[in-house]
C-alpha cells in the first residue's frame, strides 16, 4: 500500500434568511490510494465528483426549507466544483414606504444666479440674489401622503415587511393656509417666504416684511420680492429695488431705481434718482379701467359659454362674421363698461403689447367690440377669446385697485430725482431741481427750488423759488388748490389750464379757480 498527496474538497453551508451561500474549500493531505469510486452515500459536506446534481442541489435546498429567490447561474457554477463561495439563493428585500413629503411650486431657497454663470458670459453684478418670496393666494406646495412600501420575501418563502413610509408634520405658520382636503398648500399674503424642517416636521411662513442688514450694493444685488421690504442701509449707484409692498429705506439712495407696490419711505436724502410709489405706468382712472375690463370680459366668456350650449348655435359660431355678431351682442349687457374701458387702455396696452402672440390677443379684443371686422382666415375661437381674457387677467394683476390707496412717499430730500405716486407725497425738508408726479396730494415742510410739480388734488409747499428767481413749476387738476407759506418770483403755478406767474414775493397765499381764472387769496 502506497500514499499519495491528494487534494480533498469540503463544502460549507451556511442558511440564513436573507441567502444561502454555499463555500467550496480545497486541502491537501496524505491518503492511502483506494480505487477511484463513487458512493451515492458520501457525505454532503464532502465534495466527489458526480454526487452533485442540479436536481440534488434543488432537493437539497427544498429539504431544508429553501423555497424562493434561486440563483440557477450560481447552481450551474457551484457544480463546477471550483473552490469558491457561491449564493445559490437570495431573499428578494421589500421595497420599503415612501415618506410623506412636500412638492413646492416656488422657490423656496435663494440663490444666487451669479454663481451660475459660466466664464465666457459677461456678468451682471447687479443681478440679486432671488430671495423666496411670493405673492398672495400663491399654490407655494402639494403634500405628497405617505406610500406603504411592497413586502419582500425570505428564502423560506416567509414575507419580509416593508419599512412603513412616515406622515409629515406640517405647521402652518403667518401667511399660510393647508387645505388637507385638497393636499395643497396656499399663500394667503404676500412676503417672504420662510421654510425650516426637522426631521418629520415642516414649518411655513409667509413673512409680511423681510429685513436686508445693510446696503444694497454690488454685495448684496439688487432686491426683487413680493410683500414688504425694510433696507437698513443705502441704495448705492445703480442699483434697483422692488417690492410689491411697502418699502422702508433707513439710509440714502444714490442715482438708484426704487419701486414700492404701495408706501415708500425714505429716512434719508435721494440723489439722482427714480423713486416710484405704485406705478407710473396707469393713472387711477386707467387702473380702475382695467379692472373693470377684466370683469366685464370674464361675464362675457360666461354667458359665450351658456350661449355654446346650444347646438346649431355653436357650429354657427365658427362663422367669424356671425361670432363677431354675437359677441357684439353679448357685450351690450355690459353696458358701455367694456367699450370705454378699451378705449381708455388702448394706449396703455399698445405700449405693453408690442409683438408676439399676446399682441395678436391685444387686436383680436379691439376687432370684436369696436375695430374693424374680423379676418376671415384667422377666425376666432371661444379659445382664442378665452386666452385674450387671461392675458388681460394677468394684466390686471399687476395693477390692483388696491394700488391707488395704497399708494404713498415720504422723504426726507431730494436732489435731480424723479419721483411718481398715485397716493400722496410727502417731503420733510425740501426739493432741489426735482420732479413729482403725483394723483394725491404733496406736502413740502421745506423748500422747493426749481423743477416741476404735478400734483392732482393740491399741493401745500412751505417755499417755493429763491430770491434769485429760479423758475419752479407747480401744476394741480382743476378744482384743487395750491397752499404756499412763501413763493418768490418765477414760482409758476397751473391749475387745470389757467397759470398764474408771481413777479414779487408772496407769503402766505392760496390759489385755486374761480371763474375760468385763477384767484390768489392771503390766509
Amino acid at each position: 500500500m502506497t500514499t499519495e498527496k491528494k487534494t480533498k474538497k469540503k463544502i460549507h453551508w451556511e442558511l440564513k434568511p436573507e441567502k444561502v451561500t454555499v463555500t467550496i474549500t480545497e486541502t491537501e493531505s496524505e491518503l492511502e490510494a483506494e480505487p477511484d469510486r463513487t458512493s451515492d452515500a458520501a457525505s454532503e459536506l464532502d465534495w466527489k465528483p458526480g454526487v452533485w446534481t442540479l436536481e440534488r442541489l434543488i432537493h437539497h435546498l427544498q429539504k431544508h426549507g429553501v423555497r424562493h429567490g434561486y440563483d440557477y447561474d450560481a447552481m450551474i457554477a457551484f457544480l463546477k466544483g471550483q473552490a469558491g463561495q457561491y449564493v445559490l439563493a437570495r431573499a428578494t428585500p421589500p421595497q420599503d414606504g415612501e415618506d410623506a413629503r412636500v412638492e413646492w411650486m416656488v422657490e423656496i431657497e435663494g440663490r444666487d444666479p451669479r454663481e451660475d454663470w459660466e466664464d465666457s458670459e459677461v456678468v451682471d453684478y447687479r443681478a440679486g440674489i432671488i430671495r423666496p418670496s411670493v405673492p398672495a393666494e400663491t399654490v407655494l406646495g402639494r403634500i405628497i401622503p405617505p406610500k406603504a412600501g411592497k413586502p419582500g420575501e425570505d428564502v423560506f418563502g416567509r414575507p419580509i415587511l416593508p419599512k412603513p413610509g412616515e406622515m409629515l408634520d406640517i405647521v402652518a405658520g403667518e401667511g399660510v393656509h393647508v387645505d388637507t382636503a385638497e393636499g395643497m398648500i396656499y399663500s394667503t399674503r404676500a412676503g417672504y417666504l420662510n421654510v425650516k424642517q426637522k426631521k418629520r416636521r415642516v414649518y411655513i411662513q409667509v413673512a409680511p416684511v423681510h429685513t436686508h442688514r445693510g446696503n444694497v450694493s454690488l454685495a448684496s444685488g439688487n432686491i426683487e420680492m413680493h410683500g414688504s421690504l425694510v433696507i437698513q442701509g443705502d441704495v448705492e449707484e445703480g442699483m434697483r429695488v422692488f417690492a410689491s409692498e411697502d418699502v422702508r429705506i433707513e439710509g440714502g439712495v444714490h442715482e438708484a431705481h426704487i419701486v414700492a407696490g404701495e408706501a415708500l419711505v425714505v429716512s434719508g436724502s435721494v440723489f439722482s434718482s427714480e423713486l416710484v410709489s405704485g406705478t407710473k405706468d396707469l393713472s387711477p382712472v386707467g387702473i380702475r379701467a382695467l379692472n373693470e375690463l377684466k370683469g366685464a370680459l370674464i361675464r362675457l366668456l360666461r354667458l359665450l359659454e351658456q350661449v355654446r350650449m346650444n347646438g346649431a348655435v355653436s357650429k354657427r359660431l365658427e362663422d367669424p362674421r356671425y361670432f363677431q355678431g354675437v359677441m357684439r351682442k353679448l357685450a351690450e349687457t355690459q353696458g358701455d363698461t367694456l367699450k370705454e374701458a378699451l378705449q381708455t387702455l388702448r394706449p396703455f396696452l399698445d405700449r405693453l403689447i408690442q409683438e408676439g402672440e399676446e399682441k395678436k390677443k391685444w387686436l383680436l379684443l379691439w376687432r370684436l367690440f369696436i375695430g374693424t371686422s374680423l379676418s376671415q382666415a384667422q377666425p376666432p375661437t371661444l379659445t382664442d377669446f378665452a386666452q385674450a381674457v387671461r392675458m388681460i387677467a394677468d394684466v390686471s394683476e399687476r395693477y390692483p385697485e388696491g394700488l391707488i390707496d395704497k399708494s404713498s412717499m415720504a422723504l426726507r430730500y431730494a436732489q435731480n430725482a424723479r419721483l411718481y405716486a398715485l397716493g400722496d407725497v410727502n417731503v420733510k425738508e425740501g426739493l432741489y431741481l426735482s420732479e413729482i408726479q403725483t394723483f394725491g396730494r404733496v406736502k413740502v415742510h421745506g423748500f422747493v427750488r426749481g423743477g416741476t410739480i404735478f400734483a392732482a388734488q393740491g399741493a401745500e409747499i412751505e417755499e417755493a423759488g429763491a430770491k434769485a428767481g429760479v423758475e419752479t413749476v407747480i401744476k394741480v387738476d382743476h378744482g384743487a388748490k395750491v397752499h404756499l407759506a412763501r413763493a418768490f418770483p418765477e414760482v409758476i403755478v397751473m391749475i387745470g389750464e389757467k397759470t398764474y406767474r408771481f413777479t414779487e414775493q408772496r407769503k402766505n397765499v392760496r390759489l385755486m379757480l374761480s371763474e375760468h381764472r385763477i384767484q390768489l387769496d392771503v390766509i
